[in-house]
């Protein structure tokens, strides 16, 4: 359906609603609607009126572990609020382990990976999840500096921890590992659902899959470090990755990359290149090498952000 653009006054432009849509919603003038800004698109809805809320109901019989874990993380990310578990079977198969788990038990503990779901209703051959998440708590930037600090507050425990106390840390590295993952996911379902252009949410998304898989490379450093153990030069060399990386935070939250930032990035690759590692070393810090390459990213969306 087409519109023409009329012109009122000097500068307003103004464009009429399709008669037959005003009349459904039962508008009249001085009435208010919502007005959401898009790259190329506007998006009216009624002021004040909820959207309807999205559910499915999926049939996890054939799901292993994996499979569930992933339909829920995406489920939970694009905004579903009630998701509807069917199965037929008691228990499904743990990819990792090789082993069957209960499948009731296995909900509950994946549940609990996402903020806000919780389950409502559990039968015998279904589990019912609901996803309870405050206006007050879709603060996109306070989620974001959120991440960054339980991020930075992990590796700053981990560093401590390898002047010989890293078997204190180890036990512990998963569950160091679910909290940011938990936040970064929960940043992605309300970023997803907010009213920032499409091209900032393209490259925030990317950027916060990128932090994920950097929490990932983190627990298998810490795994390295404790099948081969951890030199001085080691430490010192992943001591300034991380703070290369809690810089490009900062520069995220600050709105701009400083070109001494690209640099001091460029000096640490050739450090790192550069070093005689022995074999130990060298599985510990292949682990680190994504860490090098994540300033692109943080580029990006630094100036996407500026431009939106």
């Amino acid at each position: 359906m087409k519109r023409k653009i009329n012109l009122v006054g000097n500068s307003t432009l103004t464009v009429s609603l399709p008669s037959q849509w005003a009349k459904e919603r039962g508008l009249k003038k001085g009435d208010e609607i919502d007005v959401c800004l898009g790259d190329s698109s506007l998006i009216l809805s009624l002021a004040g009126q909820k959207q309807k809320e999205k559910e499915i109901s999926l049939d996890i019989s054939n799901f292993s572990k994996h499979m569930l874990c992933r339909h829920l993380e995406v489920l939970y990310m694009i905004g579903y609020g009630k998701i509807i578990l069917t199965y037929t079977v008691q228990e499904i198969l743990a990819d990792k382990e090789k082993k069957k788990v209960n499948i009731k038990n296995l909900i509950k503990h994946l549940s609990n990976r996402f903020i806000g779901m919780e389950i409502v209703s559990q039968g015998k051959n279904m589990t019912e999840l609901r996803c309870f998440l405050l206006d007050e708590e879709k603060d996109l930037q306070k989620i974001e500096k959120r991440i960054f600090f339980l991020l930075k507050d992990t590796f700053d425990e981990f560093l401590d921890c390898l002047d010989g106390r890293h078997h204190e840390f180890n036990p512990n590295v998963h569950d160091y590992h679910e909290n940011v993952s938990k936040f970064i996911t929960y940043y992605l379902r309300v970023l997803d659902q907010s009213n920032t252009s499409e091209n900032e949410k393209k490259q925030l998304h990317t950027l916060h899959l990128i932090i994920d898989k950097l929490m990932d490379k983190f627990r298998h450093i810490n795994e390295m470090i404790h099948r081969h153990g951890c030199t001085e030069r080691v430490r010192k060399h992943l001591k300034n990755i991380f703070e290369l990386v809690y810089e490009q935070f900062s520069a995220l939250h600050s709105g701009e990359i400083k070109k001494e930032l690209v640099s001091k990035r460029y000096d640490l690759v050739r450090q790192v290149e550069g070093a005689d590692y022995t074999l130990e070393e060298l599985r510990v810090m292949g682990e680190a090498k994504i860490f090098l390459d994540t300033i692109n990213d943080f580029s990006r969306a630094v100036i996407v952000r500026k431009l939106s």
